[in-house]
């Protein structure tokens, strides 16, 4: 039993004056420090008030006070209950809503992430697409029956830089391949020309070799039906041009 129990059952034997004088000294130090046990007294004087019919008058029988004290030891003690709730469940609500914060920012990125993988498989099989895509109409263009080929080169030059391109009339496809270029000067880009037996000149794309001086060009919205009497590279502004300017770096006539 713990202490302040102890000292309620002795609320209304001190009321009734019961107690002897050690634990009526005991209880009245306890009553200075629970405001439970000072209620608890002020009512059991107020119930034993109204027993007091006069301060004259026969006495009541000591049985009569023996059954009055043993019916309020009987009496079910009041308990009331603590209004506040312990001070350590005040932090649940606080602790649930970062919980909840951080599994957000959780998913939130394990989202973005998972976006941004599959944006990056998206353009790695569209990448592959295209290159298998060119890889296709490039063979078709060589086993084309009607597939010409002509070499391209320039004189007095050691290593001579040489091309060769191979046409189809039928189908308006181009392949350019080149070795041994020199690279092209700053803001300046190779243009390749189709020269048809009727006509001005045709520009058929802008190249840049590598290091090593190779490039490869394919072109695949060349006119269908021209008939090419030669294909020429020259030296052109980066963007291209709708006219050769003059010198021809390579030349190749067609048929050769």
């Amino acid at each position: 039993m713990n202490t302040h129990d102890q000292f309620a059952e002795n609320v209304r034997l001190y009321a009734l004056g019961s107690l002897d004088a050690g634990e009526r000294q005991s209880f009245e130090g306890h009553l200075h420090e629970c405001a439970e046990c000072r209620r608890e007294l002020h009512a059991a004087q107020e119930e034993l008030g109204l027993l007091a019919l006069s301060t004259v008058g026969p006495k009541p029988p000591a049985r009569s006070r023996e059954r009055l004290l043993s019916a309020i030891a009987k009496e079910p003690k009041r308990v009331e209950r603590q209004a506040n709730i312990g001070k350590g469940w005040m932090w649940i609500p606080w602790f649930a809503t970062v919980v909840f914060a951080l599994l957000s920012a959780l998913l939130y990125f394990a989202n973005l992430r998972l976006k941004n993988d599959v944006a990056a498989i998206r353009a790695n099989s569209q990448t592959q697409e295209v290159e298998l895509r060119q890889a296709r109409e490039m063979l078709d263009l060589l086993k084309s029956p009607d597939a010409m080929r002509v070499t391209l080169t320039t004189p007095n030059e050691k290593p001579k830089p040489n091309g060769k391109t191979i046409y189809s009339q039928q189908k308006g496809r181009l392949i350019l391949m080149v070795s041994n270029l020199a690279p092209a000067p700053p803001h300046m880009a190779y243009e390749l020309w189709l020269v048809p037996k009727q006509g001005a000149p045709v520009p058929a794309g802008t190249f840049w070799p590598d290091a090593s001086g190779n490039a490869t060009m394919m072109q695949t919205t060349m006119p269908s039906g021209m008939e090419p009497k030669a294909f020429a590279v020259t030296l052109e502004k980066a963007e291209g041009s709708d006219t050769p300017t003059m010198p021809m770096v390579m030349m190749g006539a067609a048929g050769d």
